[in-house]
């Protein structure tokens, strides 16, 4: 039985606002990492937030990798004062 790996490209994103744009980067399965796509994303308060446009899509990295960063990121945001 064979599985298929999974994966995250690291991409930037962007939102047309009131004036200008927001830009985000951000780590995004490889399926959804497509130049001009748009996205529905969750953002910090766990909401959806959608109107979001792929522009440019990175590097390509094995989905754990990308995981287990998230968490060392989260927990080091609950230690941090910032």
């Amino acid at each position: 039985m064979s599985s298929k790996a999974k994966y995250y490209c690291q991409c930037i994103l962007h939102k047309k606002m009131e004036h200008g744009y927001k830009e985000l980067v951000s780590w995004i399965p490889d399926r959804y990492a497509k130049m001009n796509k748009w996205l529905e994303l969750k953002n910090e308060e766990g909401e959806w937030e959608d109107h979001w446009q792929v522009i440019y899509v990175g590097s390509k990295t094995k989905a754990e990798l990308v995981e287990a960063r998230e968490v060392d990121y989260k927990k080091q945001r609950g230690v941090s004062d910032v």
